[in-house]
């Protein structure tokens, strides 16, 4: 190790070493302000020089040379030999002599400068060494993170595209089945139309059959009397009849329609009931995903406020003891170092015993090599804070190094900092959907209560009808009877009265007639509108859930950039956790940009030789900029470590 620097052994200014340098050279270098009282031994010549400042001029002024100065020589061979020189300029630790304040001899120091020296650097390359595993460990967990997302958001895309196919599928099924029920009633509508033409044949074909009889009536008074009321009892049985298979066929229609009626609500209802459990399963995975996320957020933070705690940190240990004293240490190497919670110290084995000892302070945290869990000292006793090698990541949950995450969302929540939010949009959508189910049910059931409605008042106005007819002719039958009983001698007038009121009657038929047929067409026209407006319904929820769709796809792609930033600045995080800065030429004052993003780093310094330095000083300018500064001009590297804090 090389101090830059000053040592001083006591408070006397006679035993103060300032400014001090021992170094063999080959030539004299450029000598600057920073060379005064520097020793320097000239192997070519054999000639020590010191640097000195005489009258304001710097030089290199020679204690001793290889010409008649003996005694100065004499001097100064033997000032070398106490400070531990040989002939040849080389080190000998044996001859080194004197007596510090808390040393026996300058040997003890060096032996100590040397110890530490060694531990210093076995430390740092430990350090180096657990750096870069737990870099590797990271950049593992990353790796295994974006597979895992990517994986996670796969599956949710294939999930996503058969629910989009399946609606699909039976949205196209709905308009076959309603495409089917149309055309059925049309049917319907078809066979009531040649049913009334059918009708209006008959009665036209019975009116001919009326007159006929009647004219055979003028004939044949008396004779035809009785064949005219048979043929009236006749006619009114054959009325009655086609009167009760029109009830029958309005009995079937009316029973159709029921069903077709029944079919429509069941299907609504089917439908209302697997939207219900879609979006009662799509508010399930909301509130679990909300859950996993608060609990995530809230041992990032956690780990994030250990991280920033300002601990002090110790070189890791291989074994915590009760007492130290009592560890068995047989086949132990040096440097193995043991916590001993019997004095709150750290104990170094040096050949087969406890060798330094290293005090512990409020705050000093370490590693346990042997089980990685990290302890820290409270002022008073030793505790462990960290256990992440026993935790593992529950559902929804991955953890990397110490950090828990959340999984996959697909946009659905939104994280802040210190909030977990429901996307408005989702919150949106499930009122939107539970609306227009709502309506869509609303809408169904007035359209069945209005046909129900429409069918009892036409089996209604169509039973009245008939009733009425059965009634008149009834009443027409047995006048015509009487009349013919009591009236013969009249019965050609009456023939004649009755024709007319028959033509009356005819006119009156027909108009019915009229009116049934316009009726009927009204209500195919009804029904079509009916089928129209259901068929424009249908294609009104199929543009909703092709939206739905969209804005899911939507989310989704949202939700994979925002991964993806995420990944990356946390990569770039770990990038610039270390930054070595390489000097272009010797300099007493080396300014180092890191860019970290940290003002208080690790900082170590090391010459060209690897030899680990202690600068004059080292000041934090800034959290990306830092300036190291020496007694007198050197190469050197920089090495800076520190964790910048998240945005």
């Amino acid at each position: 190790m090389k101090i830059n620097g000053s040592l001083i052994f006591d408070e006397s200014s006679a035993s103060e070493i300032q400014n001090l340098r021992l170094q063999k050279v080959t030539a004299l270098p450029a000598i600057t302000a920073g060379d005064v009282g520097r020793l320097v031994y000239n192997t070519n010549t054999n000639v020590i020089h010191v640097g000195a400042n005489v009258s304001g001029t710097l030089s290199w002024v020679p204690l001793a040379t290889g010409g008649d100065a003996s005694a100065l020589l004499s001097e100064v061979d033997r000032i070398e030999t106490s400070m531990g020189l040989n002939a040849d300029g080389s080190f000998n630790a044996g001859t080194f002599t004197g007596t510090l304040a808390n040393q026996t001899s300058y040997v003890g120091l060096i032996t100590t400068l040397q110890t530490l020296a060694a531990n210093a650097s076995a430390a740092a390359a430990a350090e180096a060494t657990r750096a870069t595993a737990a870099e590797g460990t990271l950049t593992t967990n990353l790796a295994a993170e974006v597979d895992r997302a990517t994986a996670a958001e796969d599956t949710l895309t294939t999930d996503l595209a058969a629910e989009v196919d399946r609606a699909t599928a039976a949205e196209e099924a709905e308009v076959t089945r309603a495409t089917g029920v149309e055309a059925g009633l049309r049917t319907d509508v078809d066979a009531a139309t040649d049913a009334i033409a059918a009708e209006v044949t008959r009665a036209t074909g019975a009116e001919g059959t009326l007159t006929t009889n009647l004219a055979s009536e003028v004939t044949a008074r008396i004779a035809g009397d009785q064949t005219n009321a048979t043929a009236i009892t006749n006619e009114a049985t054959r009325a009655g009849a086609a009167e009760t298979a029109l009830d029958g066929r309005i009995t079937t229609e009316v029973t159709d329609r029921t069903t077709a009626v029944n079919t429509v609500a069941g299907n609504l209802a089917s439908e209302v009931t697997r939207a219900t459990g879609a979006e009662t399963a799509l508010g399930g995975r909301i509130d679990q995903e909300v859950t996993d996320r608060a609990a995530a957020v809230t041992a990032l933070r956690n780990d994030m406020q250990s991280a920033l705690a300002g601990l002090t940190w110790e070189a890791p240990v291989d074994l915590i003891a009760a007492d130290a004293t009592t560890v068995d240490l047989t086949g132990l190497a040096d440097g193995y170092r043991i916590v001993d919670l019997a004095t709150n110290t750290i104990r170094t084995v040096t050949g087969g015993a406890l060798g330094a000892t290293d005090t512990l302070v409020d705050g000093a945290a370490f590693f346990n090599r042997t089980n990685d869990i990290g302890y820290v000292f409270n002022g008073t006793t030793v505790v462990q804070f960290n256990g992440a090698s026993g935790i593992t990541a529950g559902t929804g949950l991955t953890k990397t190094g110490n950090t828990l995450n959340i999984a996959s969302t697909s946009g659905t929540i939104t994280v802040t900092e210190d909030s977990i939010d429901v996307a408005q949009s989702v919150l949106t959508s499930i009122s939107d959907n539970a609306d227009a189910v709502a309506a869509e049910r609303d809408r169904a059931e007035t359209a069945e209560s209005g046909l129900s409605d429409r069918i009892d008042d036409e089996v209604t106005a169509r039973t009245d009808a008939i009733a009425g007819e059965v009634t008149a002719r009834t009443a027409a039958v047995t006048a015509e009877a009487d009349r013919a009983t009591a009236r013969e001698d009249q019965i050609a007038g009456d023939l004649a009265a009755e024709v007319t009121r028959a033509t009356g009657a005819e006119g009156t038929l027909t108009t019915n007639l009229a009116s049934e047929v316009t009726r009927a067409t009204g209500v195919e026209a009804g029904l079509r509108t009916d089928v129209n407006a259901a068929t424009a319904a249908i294609a009104a929820e199929t543009t909703r859930a092709t939206g739905i769709e969209g804005g899911l796809r939507t989310d989704l792609t949202a939700e994979t950039s925002a991964r993806t930033t995420a990944v990356t600045g946390l990569t770039n995080r770990v990038n610039s956790m270390y930054f070595l800065y390489t000097s272009s030429g010797a300099n007493v004052s080396h300014t180092v940009t890191h860019n970290i993003g940290q003002t208080y780093c690790n900082v170590t310094v090391v010459d060209t030789d690897d030899n680990v330095v202690i600068p004059e000083s080292i000041v934090f300018n800034s959290p990306t900029e830092l300036t190291v500064t020496f007694n007198s001009a050197i190469d050197c590297r920089v090495v800076v470590m520190g964790l910048a804090a998240p945005a």
